[in-house]
């Protein structure tokens, strides 16, 4: 030990060392050890596993045999697809319907079946909808070419009022 006037320096050190630790506060103790506690465990845990592959006897073979070889394996149809139901709820299938477009066109949506649909119902009275149309317009010419579809709906207006 290393003498000094005020007593051993290994003293002096371990008393310091202690008082810093006591100072520290319980998130910045926490902040510490559980990183150190967390790491020490995958390293043991990782140590523990073994790095070479299991392996397995080879089977033995039989010696071959003459016997007819089997049928072939005779096809089995595919479980039914699970329905889903028609309604308004998330995660069932929206109700079939059929509309008018302005060129006199009849829709369905059961003939986009497959494809991404976006339908916004609007009217020409409402502000809020006029205002969203500009946006609208931006989906449907980047999004159109990659299969979206946009129904604009508006029920009860007539086709000159809408165009």
């Amino acid at each position: 030990m290393f003498e000094t006037s005020r007593g051993s320096f290994q003293s002096r050190f371990s008393v310091e060392l202690s008082w810093r630790f006591v100072q520290m506060s319980k998130a910045k103790l926490s902040a510490i050890l559980l990183p150190a506690i967390i790491l020490l465990t995958v390293l043991l845990v990782s140590g523990c596993q073994s790095n070479t592959p299991v392996t397995q006897p080879a089977p033995a073979t039989p010696a071959p045999t003459a016997q007819p070889a089997p049928p072939p394996p005779t096809t089995t149809s595919l479980p039914p697809t699970p329905t889903i139901p028609i309604g308004v709820s998330i995660g069932n299938r929206a109700p079939d319907f059929q509309l008018r477009t302005l060129a006199g066109d009849n829709i369905s949506l059961s003939s986009l079946r497959g494809k991404p649909v976006l339908i916004n119902f609007w009217a020409t009275w409402c502000g809020p909808c006029r205002r969203e149309m500009p946006y609208l317009q931006q989906i449907n010419d980047s999004w159109s070419a990659k299969g979206l579809v946009l129904l604009a709906v508006d029920i009860g207006e007539k086709p000159a009022t809408i165009a």
